[in-house]
């Protein structure tokens, strides 16, 4: 009898050792499945971060882009402006030359000759 004894308090520890080793192996399951599903939802929200963040990068871009484009037209109608002005102000200097030296070829020369021209 007590050798019966011992070996049904054998079998019973091997079975709570079973049945709390099936526990553990669900436990250990149900967290790997919960990392699993933490990680493809990180990956998802990753994706539609880096969607946004590309959005907003594309836009600065293009704002800056559109930025420059205004910038040239700017400029080339500013240095169409300034060419504009030159040329008026070289036609009146030269007008004002001309008539100063008079109506003869050799008459502007001889006036150039005396004024003290930076060229």
């Amino acid at each position: 009898m007590v050798a019966e004894k011992k070996e049904m308090e054998a079998r019973i520890r091997k079975s709570l050792l079973r049945i709390l080793n099936r526990c553990l192996v669900c436990a250990i399951q149900g967290w790997a499945q919960f990392v699993k599903e933490k990680v493809e939802q990180e990956a998802k929200i990753l994706k539609v971060v880096n969607r946004i963040f590309n959005r907003a990068v594309t836009q600065a871009f293009e704002k800056w882009a559109e930025l420059v484009r205004d910038n040239n037209k700017n400029r080339a109608k500013v240095r169409n402006a300034l060419i504009r002005l030159f040329s008026k102000a070289k036609k009146e200097a030269f007008d004002c030359w001309s008539d100063k030296a008079g109506g003869s070829r050799i008459g502007r020369f001889r006036y150039f000759a005396l004024v003290k021209c930076p060229y």
